[in-house]
């Protein structure tokens, strides 16, 4: 089961795998570590040719503004649980996967020590110059930055243009119409796109 009571679809022939990653760093912390892997899913997917590649608050990587894979992250004391979806040959309805564009697939195998390699990386960068270099990396590639967004909530639906994220809480930064300043930490980001008075939502699931 996914997030919000989403179900996580695996089909045959995706990558799925769960890491174990050793993390004391404070608890408020943990969310820079969502950002980290899906900048590292970025950057494998990047050197194995795959372009148009942007990353999606809070945990979605996607490839020509379709989603190919998904984070998942879940806290255990000084340990945290990563959970990573990866397209490689089949693809949900209003996803895409690697194999739909036409560059050749590496092993899961080998697809899988790359990410962890890249990984690793990210987390040595982490260590010696702060979260603020992981943020960097991630806001160079966000979609939708600086854009109108819808985000919903549970209990709730917040509308306004896409600032960046906070530096302390790696919540989101999402300015309204009254140009009140909203950060969140949770929330399913829809794209607003505004034409001659209409609004259309763009959802990538």
């Amino acid at each position: 089961m996914g997030r919000r009571g989403n179900v996580w679809q695996s089909p045959e022939g995706n990558l799925y795998t769960t890491l174990v990653l050793p993390f004391d760093n404070p608890v408020s912390e943990t969310p820079f570590l969502s950002y980290a892997v899906a900048v590292a899913l970025g950057e494998v997917l990047e050197s194995l040719g795959y372009a148009a590649v942007q990353l999606k608050w809070s945990n979605d990587v996607l490839l020509n503004g379709q989603k190919v894979a998904g984070v998942l992250l879940e806290r255990l004391d000084n340990l945290v649980l990563v959970g990573i979806g990866l397209n490689v040959a089949v693809a949900p309805d209003n996803a895409t996967c690697l194999k739909q564009h036409s560059i050749d697939i590496v092993s899961l195998t080998d697809l899988t020590h790359c990410i962890v390699d890249s990984i690793t990386q990210l987390l040595r960068e982490w260590n010696e110059k702060g979260a603020e270099t992981i943020l960097e990396k991630w806001l160079a590639k966000a979609a939708y930055l600086n854009q109108q967004v819808t985000i919903q909530q549970e209990n709730r639906v917040l509308e306004g243009v896409f600032i960046g994220i906070d530096t302390h809480t790696g919540g989101l930064l999402l300015q309204d119409s009254s140009g009140k300043m909203h950060c969140l930490q949770v929330g399913a980001m829809v794209h607003t796109l505004r034409t001659h008075n209409k609004e259309l939502h763009a959802v990538s699931n």
